[in-house]
């Protein structure tokens, strides 16, 4: 028998599959990582106005408006060709039927040849970046928890500190940067535990379960840092979070001032480098943080590092201050 792809389609009253309305659970035939793709395109349509739905996608790849994200996601969670993202408006003439290009849509004032080769230009400058994504990103991240390393303070004492590491979309894809970094393994003083970034449940539940005496550290990396932010303004953890550590933050995120409000001390680093990296352009589908936490984060770093450089990053200071990895170690600012 073959296998079923479901095929998803962004609209202006929410995503379909194979023509239908998105259901709360994804049936089987729905793979983890397309499972991961949809959630993020679902997230950006909330932020799409109704005149943005006649926009096709723009020829600059790092300027893309957020519904041609959402539909790029949602190719990336189809396996369908480019076009089916691309394509003119569905009240675009066409070609009459009975002609050598029936059927293809009409530019104005072209040939539909002429319409596919500027579809086809305007898909270029994103068509390797989403074919990388698709390599890179091989499961979605399975919400479990995994408790990784106990490390000794510079005295060599056990000390009663978690820190709660979370990654990003694509940190269960072969590169692991939060997951397998040596923050993680070997530097960060106390209790490690790593989450994927759609654990917030379990992370909470977590976070409650711990003694009212144990120092809780945050620290989130892209969508991971998102996680991190809602989790530290859940009123249920008002004040058990010590230090909340977002390195190059994307997707939704409270209100700043809710971030800052919640938190003793909140540490935010910008990636500034790797211009044109695959990490750098999901980040900008996954509309990154930038340097939106300036002016609210009590220190604010901006590091010459890609996207994916998360222990980079957590290893970066701004002038002479202390670095996060210095700072969720003890070294205040």
């Amino acid at each position: 028998m073959q296998q079923h792809f479901p095929i998803f389609t962004a609209t202006p009253h929410g995503i379909l599959v194979d023509g239908l309305p998105l259901a709360k659970s994804f049936s089987k035939d729905v793979s983890p990582q397309a499972r991961c793709y949809v959630t993020l395109a679902e997230e950006l349509l909330k932020q799409v106005k109704p005149e943005d739905w006649d926009n096709r996608m723009p020829h600059d790849a790092h300027n893309i408006p957020t519904l041609a994200k959402a539909q790029m996601l949602l190719a990336l969670a189809s396996p369908q060709p480019m076009e089916t993202f691309h394509k003119y408006r569905e009240n675009q003439a066409r070609v009459p039927a009975g002609s050598p290009e029936g059927g293809q849509w009409i530019d104005k004032g072209g040939s539909a040849n002429e319409a596919n080769a500027a579809d086809g230009e305007r898909a270029g400058n994103v068509q390797q970046s989403l074919d990388t994504i698709r390599q890179e990103v091989q499961t979605k991240a399975n919400g479990s928890i995994k408790p990784v390393s106990t490390i000794p303070d510079a005295k060599g004492q056990f000390i009663n500190q978690v820190n709660i590491f979370i990654g990003g979309v694509g940190d269960n894809s072969r590169h692991h940067n939060v997951e397998y970094s040596d923050s993680v393994k070997r530097d960060s003083y106390g209790s490690n535990y790593y989450f994927v970034h759609d654990a917030e449940n379990e992370i909470n539940d977590f976070i409650e379960s711990l003694p009212s005496n144990t120092a809780v550290n945050v620290i989130g990396h892209s969508k991971g840092g998102s996680t991190a932010a809602s989790i530290a303004t859940n009123p249920d953890n008002r004040g058990r979070i010590n230090t909340l550590v977002t390195i190059d933050p994307a997707l939704s995120h409270p209100s700043y001032d809710a971030i800052r409000a919640s938190v003793k001390q909140w540490v935010n680093v910008n990636a500034t480098g790797g211009q044109g990296s695959w990490g750098n352009i999901i980040a900008g589908i996954g509309n990154s943080w930038n340097n939106g936490p300036k002016g609210y984060a009590d220190i604010f770093i901006s590091a010459n590092y890609p996207h994916t450089h998360f222990y980079n990053m957590m290893n970066a200071r701004q002038e002479n201050g202390p670095t996060p990895q210095e700072i969720i170690n003890g070294k205040s600012k």
